[in-house]
């Protein structure tokens, strides 16, 4: 009885050893994914860890048909809230113009709000015309002062965003309206 308690021992210290050395294949960025870009193998390196109980949060295989939902950084594990199955074409690009300066946050890579103030709005009784929230959850790709050839802004700054395909009616409609836009970083990336 004694020899068959240790045998027990024995073998249930080396699952539990065994279990907490064992690691599983996950992939790590090897350069900034931007959102909606399509999500492909040589972007990524296969690594083994142990994430204990966070590893459900990440990939553990490169889905064939991905694109990135937000912006994945080099150097970043790939979690699966990062990608999503590739198909209704959700997200676009709009180049929006912008007067003024940017604060220092809004990079490449940011997550922002677009605000727009109406041109000529009536000030009432010494009131500034309210700024109206146009869209939320968008992404700087690119910026470009009007010197960079983009030909769509007399003054200030283009920023080309990628948005979902839902809110471009509204940004399309807010720079038709010729009003001030103004990107608002969230602190998100």
């Amino acid at each position: 009885m004694g020899v068959l308690l240790i045998a027990v021992s024995v073998a249930a210290g080396a699952l539990v050893v065994g279990n907490a050395t064992a690691s599983t294949t996950f992939y790590v960025a090897t350069r900034t994914v931007e959102v909606g870009a399509a999500v492909q193998a040589a972007d990524f390196v296969p690594v083994n860890a142990n994430l204990g109980s966070a590893a459900d949060a990440y990939a553990t295989a490169l889905p064939e048909r991905a694109v990135a939902r937000r912006t994945i950084e080099q150097g970043e594990l790939l979690a699966n809230g990062a990608i999503e199955a590739e198909g209704a074409g959700r997200w676009r690009r709009v180049v929006v113009p912008v007067e003024g300066t940017l604060p220092a946050s809004a990079q490449p890579g940011a997550v922002v709000e677009l605000w727009a103030t109406a041109a000529g709005a009536p000030v009432e009784s010494g009131q500034a015309p309210t700024p109206a929230l146009i869209a939320e959850s968008l992404t700087i790709a690119r910026i470009a002062d009007d010197e960079a050839g983009l030909g769509l802004v007399r003054r200030g700054t283009a920023v080309e965003l990628v948005v979902p395909r839902e809110t471009v009616p509204n940004i399309l409609a807010a720079v038709a309206q010729k009003g001030t836009l103004t990107i608002v970083p969230t602190g998100q990336q």
